[in-house]
């Protein structure tokens, strides 16, 4: 799948495919320096690790629903985790480079629910949470983000504090930034993001909605530009 093109741009810090995940690029470069095997399998390795954290999350949102709705919170703990994790999905990315994309997104979707419905989640875990998950997979981020309206605007002073968490969640979305300021390096830089029409073409995942615009078309593209830049 996408795993060799991933672990490539996390090691020369390159913007990946769209929406070109700059955030996980930024953390997936940060995990490479562990001194563990080798690119790949450090890639592989935080795919593992993010997955096995959601399923400790998924059991503490099915604990705090128990709570909230008279059942067993340590069956319900115990029932969520198992259940996410021996999900043949959650399984079949957690053993893949490219998963470590969609156990970050449910991390971040999760802790979005889980502020949620404990109605205690201030400015900054919001704003910034929300600011980083648009960074990474901002198609779910719009679904999810809304939750947060809850604890945010239910208590005294929720002008102030959502003005706050707006400034937290720009600041986390401007890891946008890395896009053009990386583009044009190494061999991956996909759909080269250097100028505002691709950078939004990019984001916005305008190449999904092109004709021709198979996986199997972009990674010709993808190779014959590997092939031209190596000779």
């Amino acid at each position: 799948d996408d795993s060799p093109w991933m672990i490539a741009a996390m090691a020369g810090l390159e913007p990946q495919h769209p929406p070109g995940y700059p955030f996980f690029t930024l953390l997936g470069r940060a995990w490479l320096t562990l001194p563990l095997g080798g690119p790949g399998y450090r890639t592989a390795l935080l795919a593992v690790m993010l997955m096995a954290l959601t399923t400790t999350m998924a059991g503490t949102l099915a604990r705090d629903l128990a709570v909230r709705s008279g059942g067993s919170p340590a069956v319900a703990q115990v029932a969520g985790a198992v259940m996410l994790t021996v999900a043949w999905t959650a399984w079949s990315q957690a053993l893949t480079a490219k998963g470590g994309v969609y156990g970050l997104n449910l991390v971040f979707v999760l802790f979005l629910a889980l502020a949620a419905i404990r109605g205690r989640s201030g400015p900054l875990e919001a704003g910034l949470t929300t600011g980083l998950g648009l960074a990474h997979h901002w198609m779910s981020i719009v679904i999810t983000a809304p939750l947060l309206l809850i604890p945010l605007l239910s208590v005294a002073g929720w002008r102030r504090r959502a003005a706050r968490a707006t400034v937290f969640a720009i600041l986390g979305a401007s890891t946008y930034l890395f896009l053009p300021l990386r583009a044009g390096y190494g061999y991956v830089n996909w759909g080269d993001p250097r100028t505002a029409g691709r950078f939004v073409s990019v984001v916005s995942r305008d190449q999904y909605r092109q004709p021709g615009a198979s996986s199997q078309t972009a990674l010709r593209r993808r190779v014959d530009h590997a092939a031209n830049v190596g000779r």
